[in-house]
């Protein structure tokens, strides 16, 4: 008697893709994968729905929140001296993967409408992806130099510095 380890996947919303493909081979991938799954986890209702409309049954999808512990860090003046960030104004914080769903994009273009309506602030994104050359051009083309800062892949258990600078 072999016991069976059991599987549960979390999605995120940008793999919906997956649900939506038209391929027959990624199709059969997906109702083997998806069928052996023992449970399913989402960000979001609307992800849920999506799975649901897809036909996973309901008792094997779960919504679960991404969740960052508050107060486990906090802001380290040698951090900031480090990377050379400022102590004089707001710090945004975009963390993730560099891909067109999360709309990285966006919050450059949102940074030039900040600096434009007089708002001191630095953007700081954490993270890399294939939209990050097309985002340090657009910050580039907006003359966002002193607004938008990238820093690349930081691995998650560095992560919660990045967190208490912006907090």
């Amino acid at each position: 008697h072999l016991k069976r380890t059991r599987i549960f996947l979390k999605f995120h919303g940008s793999e919906a893709r997956l649900l939506e493909t038209k391929n027959p081979l990624l199709s059969a991938v997906r109702r083997r994968v998806l069928s052996h799954a023992d449970g399913i986890g989402v960000l979001s209702s609307e992800e849920r729905a999506n799975l649901l409309r897809a036909g996973i049954p309901e008792n094997k999808v779960f919504l679960v929140k991404n969740v960052v512990e508050r107060n486990i860090h906090h802001p380290d003046p040698e951090f900031f001296r480090h990377w050379n960030l400022p102590d004089d104004c707001p710090l945004l914080l975009f963390i993730g993967r560099f891909i067109p769903t999360k709309g990285l994009l966006d919050v450059v273009l949102a940074c030039g409408l900040l600096r434009d309506a007089g708002t001191k602030f630095l953007m700081i994104c954490v993270g890399d992806g294939p939209v990050r050359q097309d985002a340090e051009r657009e910050a580039a083309r907006l003359n966002l130099q002193n607004q938008v800062r990238f820093f690349g892949y930081v691995p998650e258990a560095g992560i919660g510095h990045w967190l208490a600078t912006a907090g």
